[in-house]
């Protein structure tokens, strides 16, 4: 997680679509978290969530993502 994170900031990602991606995928592990998340990067959880974050890992990655990040 630590990797991805680390090039999630080198690659310029919103930090809030940065927080989403890691904290879903973290959820997804069977953790829970407690961190909130802004209205922006909720409407791309809430997508990703219907798609499957097991998904996500394949490269199936909800639109939102690009559309939020785009804005950022």
């Amino acid at each position: 997680m630590s990797v991805l994170q680390a090039w999630l900031d080198n690659q310029n990602t919103d930090p809030a679509i940065a927080l989403a991606l890691l904290q879903g995928l973290h959820e997804w592990r069977g953790h829970r978290s407690h961190s909130p998340l802004l209205q922006s990067a909720q409407l791309s959880v809430d997508q990703q969530n219907d798609i499957g974050w097991s998904l996500l890992l394949e490269g199936w990655l909800a639109t939102e993502w690009a559309q939020a990040q785009q804005e950022y």
